[in-house]
């Protein structure tokens, strides 16, 4: 309460405007900070923000700091000026760190392994091991039958108590995915001009690194890893190609991340943003989100604040259309989680931010104005004019988000 009794900044120049709101005439009394939720008794139209006097009184309904309404009952309209820099920072040296331990976005980097087929699978792979010799296509459905297999022994895995139950378990998902990565590998080498073969790479790499997370250490994980990335590079390096490209930037920028190349994570999280540009793809909305989020932690971890500011701006907004997609909550939250702070380390005003917010997507009222609720206690955490203001006006902003 004391922080809002203190607003001179923005509220110095404000005065009850008499009628035009609807309030008594006289005397005026000078608008002293923005409303708590006990203080002025009566209501205020929608899109208008509760200005209270000293005493606590209901002193004006107005527009908050930066739009301005035509007339008592019109919409208030952002005047289109740039938004001054609050005046107050609140610097933070863990807003990547904070952000990274937020994303997880392993449905994209490794999609779900089949749960359906097995019997199927198991037919398909005693069908096609006797062939004597097999065809592009027959690799490839051999491929996806291992994965299929290698999908129930480890779901399989969660069910069982027994040593040995379990160790029989793990040897034959690790045969099946040893069985797949042969088939992949046979098709690429011996069929390279099949079209099948830039998905069935990446499905390749994919493979390999499973095969190194089921291993954990060892002489064959770091060969598996370089193998796959090997794999993605040859995908991700031909432009004419779409989803297979997507797909490959895609996990090679998951990687980059868990290795802290944050240069090599960028240049990544641009190929996939402009290959999901068209949404020509089920797919490409929630791939898109997820390589914005990474490039707004990437930028953060570089120290380029205000560029992570606005992936951060735009993680939200590609990710708004797709929610409730996983990935796309996971962006949009992982966004709306850190976005306070950043603005605050760069000493941006609550204007600004709140339109990024606006049109955050099909979200409970609460998780919109979240940001702008933690905005306004930074401000206020530091007892100067202008970081009161700053307060003040993302409090005003708050109360105005629909």
């Amino acid at each position: 309460m004391s922080g809002m009794r203190s607003a001179r900044g923005l509220a110095g120049a404000l005065v009850v405007l008499g009628t035009a709101f609807g309030l008594a005439a006289a005397p005026a009394p000078v608008v002293d900070h923005v409303c708590a939720a006990d203080e002025g008794k009566a209501t205020c139209p929608a899109g208008r923000v509760r200005f209270c006097a000293k005493d606590g009184s209901l002193a004006a309904c107005a527009c908050p700091p930066g739009a301005s309404a035509a007339a008592s009952k019109s919409t208030c309209v952002a005047d289109g000026k740039p938004a001054p820099l609050a005046g107050c920072t609140i610097p933070d040296a863990t807003l990547a760190k904070q952000l990274g331990v937020e994303i997880d976005l392993g449905s994209l980097e490794q999609p779900p392994l089949p749960d359906t087929g097995l019997e199927k699978a198991r037919s398909e792979i005693a069908a096609l091991g006797k062939k004597s010799s097999a065809t592009a296509t027959d690799l490839r459905r051999l491929g996806e039958a291992y994965e299929i297999v290698e999908g129930d022994e480890a779901r399989s895995l969660g069910t069982l108590k027994a040593t040995k139950a379990l160790a029989e378990a793990r040897a034959r998902r690790d045969r099946a995915v040893d069985d797949g990565v042969t088939a992949r590998r046979a098709l690429v080498t011996q069929f390279p001009a099949d079209p099948s073969v830039p998905a069935v790479r990446v499905a390749l790499a994919r493979a390999l690194l499973r095969k190194a997370s089921y291993a954990g250490f060892g002489p064959s994980v770091e060969p598996d890893r370089a193998a796959a990335r090997e794999q993605l590079a040859l995908v991700a390096a031909r432009p004419e190609l779409d989803v297979p490209r997507r797909d490959a930037n895609f996990v090679l920028l998951e990687l980059a991340v868990r290795a802290a190349e944050w240069s090599k994570a960028l240049g990544f999280a641009e190929v996939v943003r402009k290959t999901t540009a068209s949404k020509a793809d089920a797919d490409d909305p929630p791939y898109a989100a997820g390589a914005a989020i990474r490039a707004a932690q990437a930028k953060l971890a570089l120290g380029d604040i205000d560029g992570g500011r606005r992936a951060l701006d735009e993680a939200i907004g590609v990710a708004a259309p797709c929610l409730p997609r996983p990935e796309c909550v996971v962006a949009s939250a992982g966004a709306r989680k850190v976005i306070a702070s950043t603005y605050a380390a760069l000493g941006v005003s609550a204007r600004t931010l709140a339109p990024v917010l606006i049109k955050s997507g099909n979200l409970p009222r609460h998780d919109r104005v979240r940001p702008l609720v933690k905005l306004a206690a930074l401000y206020s955490a530091v007892v100067t004019p202008a970081c009161t203001s700053a307060a003040e006006e993302a409090r005003a902003w708050e109360q105005v988000i629909p």
